[in-house]
């Protein structure tokens, strides 16, 4: 008596092992790939950042792209946070942790003239994005943790 194979009986072992391969593989990289965790306070201030429920404390020798004097704008000092964090708040950093919520990207330079005597003035953009789950359209900074 001739026994015929069909392809159901010869695809099947073959799918099943092909399965548990894949399920293995799933489980090891989810064991290997721990969460990562949101940006910390160090990370994006610098190492000497500190916080209470009120106030939040930056050292300026963190700023590095800042010279530090008592009599810094805010304008210096935001743009020196913004600057520094062009290497910490990437995009690649954003699209490999799902926890993270800000990235900057590199705009475009530009000139303008301004004022009576239309002085020349460079424009350099830092262009910072802000993700959340689409829930409106408000900006609320307790939405990018």
């Amino acid at each position: 008596m001739r026994t015929s194979l069909t392809r159901d009986a010869i695809a099947s072992p073959f799918a099943t092992q092909l399965l548990s391969y894949v399920v293995d593989y799933v489980v090891i990289e989810l064991y290997n790939h721990q969460p990562m965790t949101k940006s910390t306070l160090a990370e994006i201030f610098g190492a000497n950042a500190t916080q209470t429920s009120t106030s939040i404390t930056i050292q300026k020798a963190d700023l590095t792209t800042l010279t530090a004097s008592a009599t810094n704008s805010g304008s210096a000092i935001l743009s020196a946070i913004l600057i520094n964090n062009q290497a910490v708040l990437t995009k690649p950093n954003f699209d490999a942790d799902i926890d993270k919520s800000i990235y900057i990207e590199p705009g475009y330079s530009s000139f303008i003239s301004r004022g009576t005597t239309s002085t020349s003035y460079r424009v350099d953009q830092i262009v910072v994005n802000l993700a959340k789950v689409d829930s409106g359209a408000d900006l609320d900074a307790d939405d990018y943790s």
